[in-house]
């Protein structure tokens, strides 16, 4: 309904609209209108106007803030509406008089008579009677383990600089601040992946159905606004339950200072949800910490780009860690991420795999040569030991490395399942991992479609058709979950679906005259004369436009049965690193191949035969 407008002409400069009151308050827009529902701020709305016709005054608004600073710690603020977690990472439950009470109980601001004393002394010691008990009761309680950890997501950080071009700042904060909190004491505190937490970038949705759709207990939440060098950054932890403001913090920092930022903002936070830091483990890492601002500004322009998934985009990432390490060549995090694109460069469609995989592979070595604790140096390298190496032992001490100094670390887990514990065959292990790693990142499309395929190779086909079609539901545009759902459909034996599925997939990649083509050969010799086309064309391209390879050649000619030319391909894969050739073993597909003695010789070269 809103408020009148107040009779006195003293209100200072009117401001015309919530962006407006936004900035004068240095919070998001929808900080503020949070807290003209919940906190009084004074706002008002024009006639007829719902929401978007606001207006407030500077010098309420100033008074309203100075008497929220001074006001006493209500719910909203005090640690006691926070949830107890386990008796070894919680700290005992205390409840604490207000501030305006001295230690007899008496308020300040009262005078009393003697005959009135007695009562508030007798209802004084009743009362710390009460906090007593109910500290015991926390207490007691919080010795019974939890049913899951504390679940927190970091929001993406508004970038209030007026300045598009700061969004990478914004967004490596923001992912930055999510691999330090991880690292707080992750076996009583979750904290949501940077994939899902930046599907709601500019979101409308409000705190409870972010919080229902990432199932977690709180959020964090903020803002950077920054010119030149200096940075002002403003966070606030809300609890999910209530929308309850639990903290919140003002940094006006040096930019080089920014990691700083990032651990003060993280230590402050574990405290309000009672989460001691792992004894054992200490603070968050600070091996990664630049020699100077522009390397954090080169590494941050580089996990923007990396973040991107496109080959344009990585390149563009490498180049950036590339300049960020010729400013501080003890930059770990630079070398780490360095190596991720290299990686991810090395199994896409692209003629200089193995110079890639072997830059990767420099890079990741450095990276943890630099910081042995960094698991993302960890699980760089464990992608390299199986793409470049087919080191399975190595990789997997990798990936158990980074999980061990990472559990939040949802690639970690996300490639220990995919990259090794599927190709070796450890299936039930795999989906557990898989089943770990969407938890921390519900909204990755790629997790949830490598969980179908976890699935698919343990044989639990239904479980892995409803996780395929899901992903198809979250990105009708997805292709590698289209993809997987063809193979699925091959293992079936279904060749109307996985011609429905292979032409949802290639309508989304395959130039028009190369689609009008297929459609052609299907109609006129079926699906069985697609594949024949695929195999025996003499093109440079395949059906979906990307350079033809021997892998495409080996999976048509093993639909059609011709085994030795079907292998022969798979040979030359294997040369080529092409890094599908992990799966050989564990992929339902080649099923049909498995009793051959080349295909063996094949699986022993690539280390997968048990």
């Amino acid at each position: 309904m809103g408020m009148k407008p107040p009779l006195s002409t003293e209100k200072g400069r009117k401001l015309d609209s919530w962006k407006e009151i936004a900035d004068y308050l240095d919070r998001d827009v929808r900080s503020v209108q949070r807290w003209e529902r919940s906190r009084g701020l004074p706002v008002y709305r024009l006639p007829g106007s719902k929401i978007g016709g606001v207006f407030a005054y500077t010098a309420e608004l100033d008074e309203w803030s100075h008497s929220r600073d001074e006001r006493q710690p209500d719910r909203d603020q005090s640690p006691e509406s926070i949830p107890a977690v386990t008796a070894s990472t919680i700290s005992a439950a205390t409840t604490t008089l207000p501030q305006n009470q001295v230690a007899n109980g008496l308020p300040t601001k009262h005078v009393l008579t003697a005959r009135k004393l007695i009562p508030v002394l007798l209802a004084g010691v009743v009362l710390l009677f009460l906090v007593a008990a109910v500290a015991m009761h926390r207490r007691i309680r919080s010795a019974k383990p939890p049913a899951r950890r504390v679940m927190l997501a970091v929001l993406p950080f508004q970038n209030l600089s007026g300045d598009a071009a700061q969004e990478y700042f914004a967004d490596g904060l923001t992912e930055e601040m999510i691999t330090d909190l991880g690292k707080l004491n992750p076996r009583a505190m979750g904290v949501i992946a940077r994939t899902s937490a930046m599907k709601y970038k500019n979101s409308k949705e409000d705190i409870a159905q972010i919080g229902h759709s990432l199932g977690v207990d709180y959020i964090l939440e903020g803002s950077v606004r920054r010119a030149g060098n200096e940075a002002r950054i403003s966070a606030q932890l809300i609890q999910v339950s209530d929308q309850s403001h639990l903290w919140a913090q003002n940094y006006q920092r040096d930019v080089k200072d920014i990691l700083s930022v990032q651990a003060d903002v993280a230590r402050a936070i574990a405290d309000k949800v009672q989460v001691k830091l792992n004894p054992q483990q200490g603070p968050p890492a600070t091996g990664s910490k630049p020699a100077n601002a522009q390397a954090y500004d080169d590494y941050l322009e580089g996990r923007y780009a990396l973040n991107q998934r496109t080959v344009a985009s990585m390149t563009k990432g490498a180049e950036f860690f590339e300049r960020a390490v010729e400013r501080d060549p003890n930059y770990a995090a630079a070398y780490a991420g360095m190596a991720e694109c290299y990686t991810l460069l090395g199994v896409d469609r692209v003629p200089n795999r193995l110079e890639l995989l072997a830059n990767a592979k420099r890079a990741a070595l450095r990276a943890v040569e630099l910081n042995d604790s960094s698991a993302e140096a960890h699980v760089a390298l464990g992608g390299v030991r199986v793409f470049a190496d087919f080191d399975w032992p190595g990789a997997e001490a990798e990936f158990k490395r980074a999980i061990e100094l990472n559990p939040n670390n949802a690639q970690a887990h996300h490639w220990y399942a995919n990259l090794y514990l599927d190709p070796q065959g450890r299936y039930e292990e795999a989906i557990a991992e898989m089943q770990h790693a969407q938890q921390l990142d519900p909204l990755s499309l790629i997790i949830n479609t490598d969980l179908g395929y976890a699935y698919y190779v343990a044989g639990r086909d239904d479980e892995a058709d409803r996780q395929f079609r899901k992903v198809v539901e979250m990105d009708p545009n997805f292709r590698p979950a289209m993809y997987d759902l063809w193979l699925l459909d091959l293992k079936r034996n279904d060749e109307k679906a996985a011609w429905r599925d292979r032409l949802a997939e290639l309508r989304l990649s395959v130039r028009p005259e190369l689609l009008w083509k297929v459609e052609q050969v299907h109609n006129r010799a079926g699906y069985r004369g697609v594949e024949q086309e695929c195999a025996t064309s003499e093109g440079t391209f395949d059906i979906q436009g990307y350079p033809k390879s021997a892998w495409d050649a080996a999976q048509a000619y093993a639909y059609l049965g011709e085994k030795d030319q079907a292998i022969s391909f798979l040979e030359t894969s294997y040369q080529q690193r092409n890094p599908a050739i992990i799966y050989v073993k564990c992929d339902p597909f080649w099923s049909s191949l498995h009793s051959n003695s080349r295909f063996q010789e094949l699986e022993r070269r690539v280390g997968v035969l048990q």
